[in-house]
């Protein structure tokens, strides 16, 4: 029988068979070698791992500067670096398949990504030693705890004192309220200083501070001209110890590293962050086409 028919207008018509022949061979050539397609396989395995550890990397790190503890911070940090780590050795597994599968323009976009992740790995270390720091969350548990305690025994001491010098009482009294706001005052402004990034903002408030203890040491000094020593004493020795504490909470809060890693994560951070996703979204798309055409 003739590979062709005729039909009754008298044109020619493929066979069934022609037709299918033709169609395997244009399958053929759309179609990779097995080993090809393996590689293709891994090579999008490999990207979409980067992506999932790239994006738990980055909630690690926020974690990391969110944490209340030193201990979680640093459990966070932690964390973060490993799945960085696993970044970087699927990314440089995927090298070689790209160039075995002679992707180009794939591999260009995993360059581009691997420049983006170097300045977004820079940024990152940076930010984990400010928030394993935690200078902030020291102060404000310095504050709340010995910094409340000595701040309590000095009313304590100043009002023993008062009350063992019952003459001229209310002369006592007077000073010993002004020499404890000053105190009050100081605490009161712990917290905005804590909380506070800039540094001329900090150089206010502790101009404040600095007034408030000058106003509490001069009334505390008029109210010890009034006492015996036995009674006094004790009152100053607690104002020093105050002082002293104050002044470490001061220290830590300066440091501002919990507030600079925080602002570092919403500002420059999530711009790199999300340039690095662009680009491995652009990669996976780029590879998920081949993977489309190869089995079309």
């Amino acid at each position: 029988m003739d590979r062709h028919r005729v039909d009754v207008s008298g044109r020619r018509v493929f066979s069934i068979a022609a037709v299918v022949f033709g169609a395997s061979v244009m399958a053929a050539s759309c179609t990779l070698p097995r080993a090809s397609l393996t590689a293709l396989g891994d090579a999008r395995r490999l990207s979409a791992a980067m992506r999932l550890a790239f994006g738990a990397a980055a909630e690690s790190s926020s974690r990391a500067v969110m944490a209340g503890t030193e201990i979680d911070s640093r459990q966070a940090a932690g964390e973060a670096r490993q799945l960085r780590q696993a970044v970087q050795r699927d990314a440089a597994a995927l090298v070689p398949l790209l160039q075995a599968l002679r992707y180009d323009a794939d591999g260009r976009l995993l360059q581009e990504f691997s420049t983006r992740y170097e300045a977004y790995q820079r940024l990152d270390d940076e930010v984990l030693v400010l928030a394993v720091e935690s200078t902030n969350v020291k102060a404000q548990r310095l504050s709340f705890g010995d910094g409340a305690a000595a701040a309590a025994a000095f009313v304590e001491a100043v009002d023993a004192g008062v009350r063992a010098a019952p003459s001229q009482l209310s002369r006592h009294e007077a000073a010993a309220a002004r020499a404890k706001l000053g105190v009050f005052q100081m605490q009161a402004l712990q917290a905005p200083h804590i909380a506070e990034a800039g540094d001329t903002a900090m150089t206010a408030i502790e101009a404040r501070m600095a007034a408030a203890a000058a106003s509490s040491r001069r009334a505390l000094a008029e109210l010890l001209a009034g006492l015996p020593s036995s009674a006094g004493g004790p009152a100053l020795a607690a104002f020093e110890r105050y002082l002293a504490v104050h002044a470490e909470i001061v220290a830590l809060s300066r440091q501002n590293t919990n507030v600079r890693s925080l602002a570092l994560t919403l500002g420059r951070k999530r711009a790199l962050a999300a340039g690095c996703d662009d680009a491995l979204l652009r990669l996976d798309e780029a590879l998920a086409g081949h993977a489309s055409t190869a089995t079309r």
